[in-house]
């Protein structure tokens, strides 16, 4: 990891992970294992969890937070990870085998958009961010050399049935993903974040008109779609966080 000092911390009493100190590490884990943030039951029913025993797509894996606390803590057999930063990616495989899950991952060094494609990586400026990398050009974000080829999403999807869940917290370019998939496949339960600060070629992902048609779309494919209240005859987000959570799921009868 260069030089950067490795910290060993105990996450849980089942899950241990390095994280390199002084960074966004620690404030990765804590989001996922702490805050819960991609299980949410108060959005949805306060008795309904995020489902255990799922098969995992983790795109933006990060350092392993959340694939970690799938095995660990919720029962997944297998994860799908995919995290595109080469420093990230390295330190993901080895608090994997830090805590055995090695056997129960397959590890992509590639970022995820609606098709496969060739991209820029741009990162944050500030060397201790690492966490908001994007394929997406945008402010305060230099380009790392090199291109890398996306994993597309809906292939993906169609290739490997066991697939029963999708967590994406992928800057922005869930946008794209969420709005030209057209079939799910066998994914029961789809969790997300909305970068309402971001924009791509399409437009700009604060207007609301956007994200409205986004959620219509889901509707389709999952009959529970929740997020946070968007404020009557606004036509763009203004409010702090820039961002929200999106927990879409199909009923299981």
């Amino acid at each position: 990891m260069h030089c950067m000092s490795l910290e060993l911390v105990e996450v849980s009493p089942k899950m241990r992970c390095y994280v390199r100190a002084g960074t966004s590490d620690m404030k990765a884990l804590q989001e996922v294992t702490k805050k819960r943030v991609y299980d949410l039951s108060k959005q949805v029913d306060e008795k309904r969890k995020l489902p255990s025993g799922m098969v995992w797509c983790d795109c933006g894996a990060n350092i392993g937070a959340f694939t970690l606390w799938a095995l660990l803590e919720n029962g997944s057999p297998k994860v799908y990870a995919f995290e595109p930063e080469e420093e990230n990616c390295r330190l993901l495989e080895v608090n994997l085998y830090l805590n055995d899950c090695d056997k129960q991952v397959e590890l992509f060094r590639q970022p995820v958009s609606l098709k496969s494609e060739s991209y820029d990586l741009y990162m944050a400026k500030d060397p201790n961010n690492k966490w908001r990398h994007t394929i997406l050009p945008v402010k305060r974000r230099t380009s790392v050399p090199g291109r890398l080829d996306s994993v597309g999403l809906q292939d993906f999807l169609k290739q490997h049935a066991d697939v029963t869940a999708v967590k994406m917290d992928i800057e922005g370019s869930e946008a794209k993903i969420i709005e030209g998939v057209t079939d799910w496949c066998n994914v029961q339960y789809l969790v997300f974040e909305w970068h309402f600060d971001r924009k791509d070629d399409v437009g700009k992902l604060s207007d609301l008109s956007r994200f409205k048609a986004a959620m219509e779309n889901l509707r389709k494919h999952f009959q529970v779609v929740s997020h946070r209240v968007i404020p009557e005859n606004e036509t763009h987000w203004r409010w702090y966080p820039p961002a929200t959570v999106v927990v879409c799921q199909r009923m299981i009868l």
